[in-house]
């Protein structure tokens, strides 16, 4: 891909969704009665723009900052080893992914009076997407020649981001259930996981470092963030759902369409 295509991109990410939360964000007072999504009253408008409004300033700067930080790493992998996705994502995590979220909102708030609206489904997408994006650059990278598809390894670290949302939100007989799994997973891709250490040991300690850094931040802070234990900020409540079905669109989508579309396509 062509050095113009990926400053395309770069306007896309870094300038114009940015631009797009804060101009929607200036003319809030405006949009109020159009943009949130009301589940008992959706419109085809609300079910897209709901995720781009906001209402309150902290809640658009914390949204932006998660943003800019997941999609600086997204970028940074993507165009070393994966630019096609660049262009992919425009659609799967910022439209496709909002109309979803919105669809399991109005489904499982049917009949009652519920508004949402905020860019966090988005950015949670984002956080599961870098999982993806992440063992997409180990590999290619790297040339790591891993005895399972890099899928096995994305389902393991998903299974573990589901095992600490289960305990934040004391959900045990599912985190036990979710413990076991993620034992016998491991066992089953272990060659895999110790290929992944072997070739770090061997790097320089700044690439092992920032690695294992983006690892961990794959595995445990972000999940953490994204997913707090007191749902209720000020006087509302935390859309938590939407927070799960944007990070698990995130996580699988985009990884399905990468590897058995875009990567068998260019072969």
């Amino acid at each position: 891909m062509k050095d113009n295509k990926v400053w395309v991109a770069g306007l896309f990410y870094f300038v114009f969704i940015p631009f797009l939360l804060v101009f929607i964000y200036l003319m809030s007072s405006g949009l109020e009665d159009v943009l949130p999504l009301q589940t008992f009253s959706p419109t085809l408008l609300s079910v897209i723009g709901a995720h781009y409004f906001h209402l309150d300033f902290y809640h658009l700067l914390s949204n932006l900052i998660f943003y800019l930080v997941f999609i600086i790493v997204i970028f940074w992998f993507d165009v070393l080893t994966n630019r096609r996705m660049l262009f992919v994502n425009m659609l799967l995590l910022f439209v496709f992914l909002p109309i979803f979220c919105s669809l399991v909102d109005i489904a499982a708030f049917s009949g009652k009076s519920f508004v949402g609206y905020g860019f966090s489904a988005v950015a949670a997408g984002l956080f599961g997407y870098l999982t993806f994006s992440f063992l997409h650059f180990l590999r290619d990278y790297y040339k790591m020649e891993f005895k399972n598809d890099i899928m096995a390894i994305l389902w393991l670290i998903f299974f573990v981001n589901l095992f600490l949302i289960s305990t934040t939100y004391a959900y045990f007989y599912i985190a036990v259930c979710l413990a076991v799994l993620i034992l016998v997973w491991a066992y089953r891709i272990r060659f895999d996981i110790l290929k992944i250490f072997d070739v770090l040991r061997s790097k320089d300690r700044v690439k092992r470092t920032v690695t294992m850094g983006v690892l961990t931040f794959c595995l445990f802070v972000g999940v953490t963030l994204l997913f707090p234990e007191t749902i209720r900020y000020n006087d509302s409540i935390i859309d938590i759902l939407a927070h799960y079905t944007g990070y698990s669109f995130g996580i699988i989508v985009p990884a399905m369409v990468s590897t058995y579309l875009v990567e068998r396509g260019e072969r």
